[in-house]
């Protein structure tokens, strides 16, 4: 849902700045930034969610292996905090115009 908000949220600001009632946080970069590490971090989220669901797949070796890969894209997290965004921690943020 946050990926197709994402990809929709031009489209969204102007509809409702047709509607006379124009959401800010729509054009502040920062916010911006931030959706798009939310849309990052829930796909790596669903893919992991996917991988564990695969027969087979719920075992200590690979909840071990997800867990060190969790723990790598965790420590790539820290850039969000000063909203310092790259193509690598958060890909989406490399998508944005401006």
């Amino acid at each position: 849902m946050p990926k197709r908000f994402y990809g929709l949220r031009n489209e969204i600001a102007d509809f409702i700045e047709m509607k006379n009632n124009p959401l800010s946080k729509l054009s502040d970069p920062k916010w911006i930034c931030d959706l798009a590490f939310l849309v990052d971090l829930t796909g790596y989220l669903n893919d992991l969610n996917l991988k564990l669901q695969k027969q087979g797949q719920f075992n200590a070796a690979n909840l071990s292996r997800h867990s060190a890969t969790a723990k790598e894209h965790a420590s790539r997290v820290r850039p969000h905090e000063r909203h310092e965004y790259n193509a690598r921690s958060v890909p989406h943020a490399a998508l944005i115009k401006g």
